[in-house]
């Protein structure tokens, strides 16, 4: 929740989003129990702030997730990501985990190839 409040979602204007994206957490957290309840944030610009979707991780070990919220594909795989992130939350930003290769299990961001 945090880098959604702080980050992706941070400010009035974006409220009622953060609103919804934060009631797809709490309904879907016991449905995708499979994925150990991890959701990633797909990110849409390169300032690595803004919110485009929130998606469920349903299988780790094919990287496989579920679109819950926004816009983006209703699934993405691991051979579609460019860069996976994690969230710094002394910094209050995302930092790319530099030779990631698919989803690591401390990913809080993903962005995808075009």
């Amino acid at each position: 929740h945090n880098a959604l409040r702080t980050v992706c979602l941070a400010g009035r204007a974006d409220a009622p989003i953060l609103e919804e994206v934060v009631m797809n957490l709490e309904d879907h957290s016991r449905t995708y129990a499979e994925g150990g309840g991890v959701f990633v944030i797909l990110l849409k610009d390169k300032s690595l702030t803004r919110y485009s979707a929130l998606y469920a991780v349903r299988d780790t070990k094919l990287d496989l997730m579920a679109k819950l919220h926004g816009v983006g594909p209703a699934e993405v795989h691991g051979d579609m990501l460019v860069v996976s992130l994690k969230y710094d939350s002394g910094g209050r930003r995302f930092v790319e985990m530099n030779g990631a290769k698919g989803l690591p299990a401390n990913a809080c961001a993903i962005k995808l190839r075009r």
